[in-house]
């Protein structure tokens, strides 16, 4: 194999590998459902009497283990409905959407 040779395989290596990357860095399913979740409860008007419930499906949705932004906004956004301060439970819900938005998430079609 040529210098040049070596040179282009390695060069597509490089690409397809920069190609996989990007691809690993999909929002993992438990965080996708958890903004899905969320997105539900705000498209909903964010009831105040279904937070508790928001707060459990969102635990059992993303481990305590994930990590990432929407992982964190997600553990705030908990927190926050445990504390019960209404203003803290609203920054935190603003956070997570923006998490989501970021990370790429869009509602499932239908």
């Amino acid at each position: 194999m040529t210098k040049l040779a070596r040179v282009a395989a390695a060069v597509s290596i490089a690409f397809v590998g920069a190609g996989l990357g990007g691809c690993a860095a999909a929002l993992p399913s438990d965080q996708y459902d958890a903004c899905t979740t969320h997105a539900s409860w705000v498209s909903e008007g964010s009831p105040a009497d279904d937070v508790t419930r928001l707060a459990g499906v969102l635990q059992s949705e993303v481990p305590a283990s994930a990590e990432g932004p929407v992982a964190s906004a997600t553990t705030t956004l908990v927190d926050a409905i445990e504390g019960g301060d209404p203003d803290a439970i609203s920054a935190a819900s603003a956070s997570l959407t923006s998490a989501c938005d970021a990370a790429g998430w869009e509602p499932v079609e239908g």
